[in-house]
């Protein structure tokens, strides 16, 4: 059977500057409006202050504000996926309405809204959430990171479809849970759960990995729940909080497999019409890695022919030994370069390639296992990022694949503010003790001009833009 191909798309970044009314959806009650821009939704529990403007003040004011729409992006085609992308259903019945609001890359929720019973035995569990418009899918996986400064329920829904059918994650510190529930027709049922919470103020990276009927849930990259349920095969996704008056979400994405390379050609410029434009804060990646069972960034792998793929800290590998379960285990590469692994302890892994790895594994286990029958692949990329900060829409962490220079790592980002100085942009690049400074006249390189300043990015690069 051919692989698929993905499409990953960002739920966060792309955003534009225009003031939006979210459109009431037919399986909504109830909608309210989201803040338009990062820079004007207030951090909670920041008091605001009252400014009073005569007529000559508002009318200043009023010509800025259409100055400063006139000159921001709204994307490399206009259509990045936006924080008014999103809906709210409020299902609590006590402390409502939810107080949901976006301030440069993070939403938050600060509502104490909450309903059902207040014990960790009572599932329905109703709270706020807030569903994706643009999210929908069937099979692929749903990625965010999330954290919590209160001590309530916080998670994350996905095969959303209205608000009484969907499955949800969900972790609470008070109630020291952490459970998969599938709502079908209103009726809660747990699919998997285990006694822990979280860590008040930490950030967690969740991940939903969906296929047909087999659901997975991974928490900082090691695998939490993994079950199969064949009742929701498609659905939107939805960031959920109950009583939680701290709730956090950031770096939203989602890869959707959108049909298999027979079916869709390889190449990235033949891609099927009905696929969004690659503006910004929408990627779309080739074909993932051959390798069975390998969900990666896709061009974060090379192609036969092509120079060995290099482990880096971040990366998550799946070492299987054959006819051995207890020998079979996903582990990941530590920021120090190192894996640890059954009778063998720690094994140096950042730096050397699948082959040189599975070599060392095999030499070291042979001591107390006969002819190991070794299998190593890449199960998630972690360490082939690029860091964009300072002044643009989206700055943040984005996956690096081949042929990525710095235009079209700011378009990933969503392109600059109006407030950038763009002749002033620098990459930072470490090699082992020392770091490299490339400086990136955008002005320049937009006008055709000193174009060897767009250099081709590698693992690591931090873009400034000041």
């Amino acid at each position: 059977m051919s692989e698929p191909r993905w499409e990953t798309v960002e739920l966060v970044h792309g955003v534009s500057y225009r003031s939006t009314v979210i459109p009431r959806p037919p399986d909504a009650p109830m909608w309210r409006r989201l803040p338009a821009h990062p820079m004007t939704s207030p951090r909670p529990r920041h008091r605001r202050q009252q400014v009073v403007l005569g007529r000559t003040g508002r009318w200043l004011i009023r010509a800025a504000f259409i100055l400063l729409v006139s000159i921001s992006p709204v994307g490399a085609a206009g259509t990045g996926i936006t924080p008014s992308d999103w809906y709210i259903v409020d299902q609590g019945d006590q402390h409502r309405p939810s107080s949901w609001t976006y301030d440069r890359g993070v939403w938050y929720q600060t509502s104490n809204i909450y309903g059902g019973q207040d014990a960790a035995a009572g599932l329905p569990k109703p709270g706020t959430f807030m569903v994706s418009h643009s999210s929908g899918f069937s099979d692929g996986r749903v990625m965010a990171d999330i954290a919590s400064d209160d001590d309530d329920a916080i998670g994350v829904m996905f095969r959303y479809q209205d608000e009484n059918n969907y499955y949800r994650f969900s972790m609470d510190k008070q109630r020291n849970y952490r459970r998969l529930v599938k709502m079908i027709d209103g009726e809660p049922t747990v699919l998997a759960e285990d006694r822990a919470g979280y860590d008040k103020g930490r950030w967690y990276r969740l991940e939903i990995r969906a296929t047909g009927p087999r659901l997975r849930i991974f928490l900082d990259g090691s695998v939490m729940f993994d079950v199969t349920d064949a009742s929701l095969e498609q659905g939107r996704i939805a960031l959920y909080c109950w009583g939680n008056t701290l709730c956090q979400f950031r770096d939203i994405s989602m890869q959707r497999e959108i049909g298999t390379a027979a079916e869709i050609p390889i190449a990235a410029d033949n891609a099927p019409s009905d696929r969004k434009p690659a503006a910004a804060g929408i990627r779309v990646p080739a074909a993932p890695d051959p390798a069975e069972g390998a969900h990666v960034q896709p061009d974060a792998i090379p192609t036969t022919g092509g120079p060995a793929y290099i482990i880096g800290p971040g990366d998550i590998l799946d070492i299987s030994v054959w006819r051995d379960d207890a020998l079979t285990k996903q582990v990941v590469v530590l920021p120090d370069g190192r894996i640890s692994f059954p009778l063998i302890g720690e094994v140096a892994a950042a730096g050397k390639t699948l082959a040189q790895l599975k070599t060392e594994l095999a030499e070291r286990l042979g001591v107390y296992v006969p002819n190991p029958e070794l299998n190593v692949t890449i199960e998630g990329v972690g360490s082939m990022v690029i860091y964009l900060i300072g002044k643009v829409n989206g700055p943040g962490r984005y996956p690096i694949g081949k042929d990525l220079d710095v235009l079209k790592a700011l378009a990933m980002a969503g392109g600059l503010t109006p407030f950038a100085k763009k002749k002033e942009i620098r990459i930072f690049r470490k090699e082992g003790d020392q770091t490299q400074i490339f400086y990136f006249n955008y002005n320049e390189v937009a006008e055709g001009k000193r174009l060897e300043q767009n250099i081709d990015l590698k693992r690591g690069d931090v873009i400034v833009v000041p």
